[in-house]
C-alpha cells in the first residue's frame, strides 16, 4: 500500500467515525420525547409530591430549562455533524495570514449567530409546542 493511498484511507476512516459518533448520539443518547425528559428531571431531586393534594410540585423553570438543554444538545451534535461533511468540500483559498484573520473574524461572527438564533429559536418552540407544560398526577 503506498502512502497516498494510507494517508486516504485514514481521512475516509476519521470522518466516517466522526459521523458514525455524531449520528449515535443524535440518536440514542439525547431524547427530547416528554416521557424522557420528565424523567432525567425528576432525577435531579428537585421534585416532590404534596400528599394532601396529590400535586407535584416542582420549579416550572428549572423544568423549562431541562427541555432547552435538551434541544440544544440536540442541535449542537447536528452542527458537529454538519461542520464534518461540511469539512470535506472546504478549504482556505491560500495559506496568506490575512486570509486566515479574515477566516477567524467570519467564523466568529457566524458561530455568535447561530448560537443566539439557536437559542432564541429553542425558546420559542418549546413555548409554542407547550413542551414544558405543567406535569400533572394522572
Amino acid at each position: 500500500m503506498t502512502k497516498d493511498c494510507i494517508v486516504y484511507l485514514c481521512y475516509i476512516a476519521s470522518i466516517a467515525l466522526q459521523v458514525s459518533g455524531a449520528l449515535l448520539l443524535v440518536w440514542y443518547a439525547t431524547s427530547a420525547k416528554r416521557e424522557n425528559v420528565i424523567r432525567r428531571f425528576f432525577g435531579n431531586g428537585i421534585v416532590t409530591n404534596d400528599s394532601e393534594t396529590n400535586e407535584i410540585v416542582y420549579d416550572e423553570e428549572a423544568f423549562f430549562q431541562e427541555y432547552k438543554i435538551t434541544y440544544i444538545s440536540k442541535w449542537s451534535f447536528i452542527y458537529i455533524l454538519a461542520g464534518y461533511v461540511l469539512g470535506v468540500f472546504g478549504k482556505l483559498p491560500n495559506d496568506s495570514i490575512n486570509c486566515k484573520l479574515k477566516a477567524i473574524i467570519l467564523i466568529i461572527a457566524l458561530l455568535v449567530l447561530v448560537m443566539f438564533l439557536t437559542n432564541k429559536l429553542i425558546e420559542l418552540y418549546i413555548i409554542k409546542k407547550n413542551k414544558a407544560s405543567r406535569i400533572r398526577t394522572r
